[in-house]
């Protein structure tokens, strides 16, 4: 292969990803994956010459080796049939910080930065009148919530006091999220076990609860991965027990609450515009108060919050 510049393979790269593909030889359903192209390709091109997107943008000559002509070519093919560049490079950015991604774990979401931001004012609350505060996440994959909130909470305050713990059915996430608070220097317990049942065995309590668990749909969850995501189903889909509206797993959670958590505690979860508000009223029938919705970015329903007083 010849050498080519990033300016070269940068055209080439955006041509690639904006032309049509024939549907009568593709499975990709519209022809075009990337609704993104250009920053698709300033991406992973920073990635594989290892500069900055500004770098790219800026020195269009810079030639690249043989080997990075040939990744950046075969990255590309990959994100034309929908693989996200997230996992192509390995990384995803999320409340300011990069964590490591595979298929193995959902690609941190903008949106699920919101669940970060109410556990701060909670967290806050919560230490006016107690001494100590004892935070799970629940469903914890890539480690990004519970991560980020160690993190941005260290800021504000001593965490001498802070016992964060971090669940998850899969193995190979919980291998993911322990890199990832292992490169950002954070001190968090981690646990494998379907949803609380690890943190119950071991007669954990705590004073606030974050998750963001699988709450899609099972047929909807199916639909979404047709385009080539790759995005583990197990993480998507709330169905379970019958349930056919993405609330199953959720459902199971909250019946489990009750044994985990504190008197004037909190729990946080991220859920979908299709369920959220069945979630709030699972919430109130087992006893929870002052449940509240949150919306995200695109101000969808997308985050209850609610106080468990018993």
């Amino acid at each position: 292969m010849v050498k080519k510049t990033i300016g070269q393979l940068r055209q080439e790269g955006i041509a690639f990803l904006t032309k049509r593909t024939d549907e009568g030889k593709s499975s990709i359903p519209s022809g075009v994956v990337s609704t993104t192209p250009v920053l698709d390709v300033d991406c992973i091109l920073s990635f594989v010459a290892n500069v900055s997107r500004s770098y790219v943008l800026s020195h269009p000559e810079y030639e690249l080796s043989n080997l990075q002509c040939e990744f950046f070519l075969k990255s590309i093919k990959q994100r034309k049939k929908g693989f996200p560049v997230a996992y192509i490079i390995g990384k995803k950015e999320f409340y300011g910080r990069n964590f490591f991604v595979t298929p193995d774990v959902l690609i941190p979401k903008a949106d699920t930065e919101l669940l970060v931001e109410h556990s701060l004012l909670l967290a806050k609350e919560i230490l006016l009148t107690k001494n100590s505060l004892r935070v799970a996440d629940v469903c914890t994959g890539s480690g990004c919530i519970a991560i980020s909130f160690a993190k941005e909470l260290e800021k504000q305050i001593a965490l001498t006091n802070v016992e964060i713990v971090a669940t998850d059915i899969s193995e190979k996430a919980l291998s993911i999220s322990k890199k990832n608070a292992k490169n950002l220097n954070c001190s968090i317990r981690f646990f494998q076990g379907d949803l609380l049942e690890p943190l119950i065995e071991k007669g954990y309590k705590f004073n606030l609860l974050l998750t963001n668990p699988p709450y899609v749909p099972a047929l909807v969850a199916k639909e979404l991965l047709k385009d080539g995501r790759s995005e583990p189903f197990l993480a998507l889909n709330g169905d379970c027990e019958g349930t056919i509206d993405g609330t199953g797993v959720i459902s199971r959670m909250i019946s489990q609450f009750s044994c985990v958590l504190e008197k004037n505690s909190y729990v946080l979860i991220e859920a979908g515009e299709y369920n959220i508000s069945k979630v709030a009223t699972l919430l109130s029938e087992y006893g929870f108060v002052e449940v509240r919705i949150f919306s995200d970015l695109a101000q969808m329903p997308r985050l209850v919050q609610a106080k468990w007083c018993n």
